[in-house]
């Protein structure tokens, strides 16, 4: 059980509450959260369907513009508001589809 417990301490993903708490969104959260994992680095790149997955939308807005509409745009300025970071985001194409 020690090895279980030892790799908690070392492996997190670690943020104040104060940056999250005025945020009113679950998927600004958990986007914020998904990013905070990433800080060191600067930069990360997710898929629009490990988003959609992350945020348990699979079957919710299938059409790409609703999806940035109402949960990509809406999370990404609350971050931006009310947090430290600053976060932005650009498109990329497999084919004709938005990845």
């Amino acid at each position: 059980m020690l090895p279980y417990l030892t790799e908690l301490t070392k492996q997190f993903t670690k943020y104040a509450l104060v940056d999250v708490a005025k945020m009113d969104s679950t998927h600004a959260i958990r986007m914020y959260e998904l990013i905070m994992q990433w800080e060191s680095v600067g930069r990360r790149e997710i898929s629009i369907d490990e988003l959609r997955e992350w945020f348990q939308l699979q079957d919710k807005y299938p059409s790409i513009k609703d999806f940035k509409l109402r949960v990509l745009d809406p999370a990404i300025a609350q971050i931006n508001e009310h947090s430290p970071i600053m976060v932005g985001w650009t498109q990329k194409k497999t084919g004709r589809k938005i990845t």
